[in-house]
């Protein structure tokens, strides 16, 4: 790879991996990832096909700092198809009405127990407590907001404030403040904090709540002013080499032609 840049010298055919980032002395490396020439000591974040690890062991060339493991998702094969087709039953079930949520989520997961395809411990391993617990103190939160009439309390301030400009500068103000949430908390508070303002608003203005729940979730999830706001944004925040000002100056657009993308929407369909 000497004096070749990794285009040139073919680095995915090579080792089976494509090159997404390369930092040189804890800077990122500017330029088109293909014209970039390593050098020894350059930090390379990968993604790696099934062949890397074989061929990263027979060439020799790289200092792993993350250590590999060489596994599959699953033993066999069939275990993925079950529960594809587990998971597609029990969501039709639903649709039809036959089992709430809840309970098709029960028989999932006791299904895959007694098939053996997962197991208790691998179960507890992959379920996120810290996000449940920001979740139900969210709900909890939503509920108080409910209970006390300050969601309604909001809701008459915000429509007695803009009224006089039509119901769609409600819809921008309304999708204006769950955004701005939903960069500071994640999304699921953002949406559970923001929602009860939204019914109380589609009563009192004769919107369909099912089109203030479309707002709500979509602002909720439009997530692209900041790395914080969103596990995705901060993931690729530092191999990527972003600073806050980078995720401003591109998710802002995004922000505007999302907002009124969905403002329309729900102004043309449940208004």
């Amino acid at each position: 790879m000497t004096q070749q840049s990794i285009k040139e010298g073919r680095f995915r055919q090579k080792y089976d991996a494509a090159v997404v980032a390369v930092h040189r002395n804890d800077e990122r490396v500017e330029g088109k990832i293909g014209d970039i020439v390593p050098k020894a000591g350059d930090l390379l974040l990968l993604v790696s096909g099934p062949e890397f690890y074989d061929r990263m062991r027979e060439r020799k060339d790289f200092y792993i700092t993350t250590p590999l493991e060489k596994e599959k998702f699953y033993e066999d094969e069939s275990q993925g198809w079950i529960t594809l087709m587990l998971l597609m039953v029990l969501i039709s079930c639903v649709m039809i009405g036959w089992l709430s949520i809840f309970k098709a989520m029960v028989i999932m997961v006791g299904a895959l127990f007694i098939l053996k395809i997962t197991s208790p411990s691998e179960a507890k391993e992959s379920v996120q407590f810290q996000v449940l617990l920001l979740i139900a103190s969210a709900l909890g939160i939503g509920n108080v907001i409910t209970e006390t009439g300050t969601a309604e309390w909001a809701a008459d301030l915000m429509i007695s404030g803009l009224q006089p400009f039509g119901i769609l500068a409600v819809l921008l103000c309304l999708y204006f403040m769950t955004n701005i949430f939903t960069e500071l908390i994640t999304n699921n508070a953002a949406a559970v904090i923001m929602f009860p303002i939204a019914y109380e608003i589609s009563g009192e203005v004769g919107i369909e709540p099912i089109g203030m729940a479309v707002l709500t979730a979509v602002a909720a999830s439009a997530s692209f002013l900041s790395p914080i706001g969103y596990q995705t944004n901060l993931i690729v925040f530092g191999p990527g080499g972003y600073s806050f000002a980078d995720y401003a100056r591109v998710g802002f657009p995004l922000t505007m032609i999302c907002m009124a993308v969905t403002v329309s929407v729900v102004y043309i369909m449940y208004v």
